[in-house]
């Protein structure tokens, strides 16, 4: 068994490592620190480095989702009086 499949975009095996690694209990933001530092040591644009890229850049769309979400899900439990 090989770590790629290089019949799947990268993107979509790095959701799906990024679910996996979710459903055991990582943090996103721990991944995300993770594939960053993975990401510095790979020789830039070698297959290594693309694939903690499209980790790093899927990462960093979750986490900025959440946190628009949960801005939203606070704003929404105030009144407007109390805006």
């Amino acid at each position: 068994d090989t770590d790629w499949n290089r019949n799947l975009p990268l993107v979509i095996q790095a959701r799906g490592l990024i679910t996996h690694r979710l459903e055991i209990g990582a943090s996103r933001q721990d991944l995300l620190n993770e594939q960053r530092f993975l990401r510095a040591g790979s020789p830039v644009n070698s297959l290594m480095w693309m694939f903690h890229n499209s980790m790093v850049r899927e990462l960093e769309v979750q986490l900025r989702a959440l946190s628009t979400y949960d801005s939203r899900e606070d704003r929404a439990g105030v009144s407007d009086e109390e805006n």
